[in-house]
């Protein structure tokens, strides 16, 4: 999916439905490294992964993940999420604040 879905002022809409919608478990951000992941690439890319809605959703606790580039991408071409890039969020607070998102990609 397109990470411009989290970031693009125009896609309020959206973001509002997906977190009044489902509970957001994990979102794996790969904006930083697309250039190494997929070679050909015009938009940055993202994973989310979600469930359905529960009743404590504004609760819930969302894993963000943002892989950022290091010797291991460049060298050896594998991933690595470091302790520094994993960040635990409540779902509430990216409604609250849609600039989180971008906020937590560096």
């Amino acid at each position: 999916m397109p990470s411009s879905i989290l970031y693009n002022y125009n896609a309020n809409n959206f973001r509002t439905y997906l977190l009044n919608t489902f509970a957001v478990n994990e979102v794996l951000e790969l904006s930083p490294v697309r250039d190494y992941i997929f070679t050909h690439a015009k938009k940055s890319s993202i994973v989310l992964t979600i469930s359905n809605y529960k009743e404590d959703n504004k609760n819930n606790i969302v894993i963000h993940k943002s892989i950022k580039p290091n010797i291991f991408i460049k060298l050896l071409k594998i991933l690595v999420i470091e302790k520094n890039d994993i960040k635990e969020i409540k779902q509430i607070y990216f409604l609250d604040n849609p600039f989180l998102w971008k906020t937590l990609l560096y």
